[in-house]
This record gives structure tokens, C-alpha cells and sequence, in this order.
């Protein structure tokens, strides 16, 4: 299954997308910009590279219906 997410990249983000990716899930995280430094301390390279980055803003309407769509 795959998970869009915003605010991945944040405190509690970090550790919901460690959850998730633990569980089985194909984690996308749609932010501004990459920043991977809180998921770099709870997640080994190895479960690291199952999450993928986009870049975009939530307030852009656009942007988000395509990377729901892909």
C-alpha cells in the first residue's frame, strides 16, 4: 500500500513514517523541500531508501492532485 504524507520530514512525521514503513508501506513524502536529517536518525539505509520524496506545497491544489495520482 502506498502513503502520501505531509509534514513527514517533522518530529512526529519522522516517527510515523518509521511506523509505516516498518509495517509494509510504500511511504511518499510531498513537502517544500527534502530534508531527511530526523528520518537519517530513526531509520536504517536499508528502510530509509523506501521513502520517496516530491516536492511541492499542500496550499497548491495543483500540485497535490498530481502526486496523488501517480
Amino acid at each position: 500500500m502506498r502513503v502520501l504524507m505531509t509534514g513527514g520530514y517533522g518530529c512526529i512525521g519522522s516517527w510515523v513514517t518509521r511506523e509505516l514503513v516498518e509495517r509494509g508501506y510504500d511511504v511518499c513524502i510531498f513537502d517544500l523541500r527534502e530534508d531527511t536529517h530526523r528520518l537519517d536518525l530513526v531509520l536504517d539505509p536499508e528502510k530509509r531508501s523506501k521513502v520517496h520524496f516530491v516536492a511541492g506545497d499542500v496550499s497548491d491544489l495543483g500540485e497535490g492532485k498530481g502526486v496523488i495520482t501517480e
